[in-house]
């Protein structure tokens, strides 16, 4: 899932970035689910020869983002029932348990981080929403909480589990998802609460409540959805 090339010492390589930039354009759905594309399309698009695009496409496959079309190129994956509950499944799991993890190691100095980082998912009345903006800061909290966590692999699917996410979030039916932000942000403080206090039960339980109501509110807007066909959502 998403292994960035540096992780293990080795100097980036042009396939190396044309991957990262691939991946982060699908993420964030600038290629589209079901949208077919070329190595030659790609590569012009990028910046990239297409043998570095090529080595690209391959690890996108590996990763289920992209799908193989033969003698057509190539499609950028569809979005299935399977695949929403799949990434909200791996962080109903994950995030509770890094969660407990973090509270067992806090620190002040972390605590002070967390609720720094969560002033910034906090959106004041009548301020324009910017959904981007507002997808990185909840990663970015999430992500301290991972990395403190102490347990690498753990952080790590933690954090790509919501590098993907973010293909789903940023479907246009998606919308009115954000309306939550609110309620996020106060789900946030009763993690970092939890955390301060140094129980590591009531964070994991935190952190679970937290991941339910965003898991029910994302299934039935995409049920809702007039899209639903074109994002082959009941496809599995």
């Amino acid at each position: 899932m998403g292994l960035k090339a540096d992780l293990d010492g080795g100097s980036r390589t042009q396939a190396d970035e044309a991957y990262e930039a691939i991946r982060a354009e699908i993420l964030r759905n600038g290629l589209a689910p079901g949208e077919q594309v070329t190595e030659a399309q790609l590569g012009g698009r990028f910046g990239f020869g297409r043998a570095a695009v090529r080595a690209a496409l391959i690890r996108l496959c590996h990763e289920e983002l992209v799908q193989v079309i033969p003698r057509h190129g190539y499609a950028i994956a569809p979005i299935t029932f399977t695949h929403v509950q799949d990434l909200f499944g791996l962080r109903l799991v994950v995030e509770p348990a890094v969660a407990r993890l973090t509270a067992d190691r806090a620190d002040s100095r972390l605590v002070a981080e967390l609720e720094l980082l969560n002033e910034g998912c906090r959106h004041l009345p009548g301020e324009e929403l910017d959904l981007a903006e507002q997808r990185r800061a909840n990663k970015a909290f999430h992500g301290a909480i991972a990395r403190a966590s102490g347990n690498q692999r753990l952080a790590r699917l933690a954090t790509e589990g919501l590098e993907e996410l973010d293909r789903v979030l940023y479907l246009p039916q998606l919308s009115t998802v954000w309306e939550r932000t609110d309620a996020s942000f106060a789900e946030h403080q009763r993690i970092v609460e939890a955390i301060r206090l140094r129980d590591g039960r009531s964070a994991a339980q935190a952190a679970y409540d937290h991941i339910v109501p965003n898991q029910r509110s994302v299934i039935d807007a995409l049920i809702a959805s007039p899209g639903l066909r074109f994002i082959n959502l009941l496809s599995v």
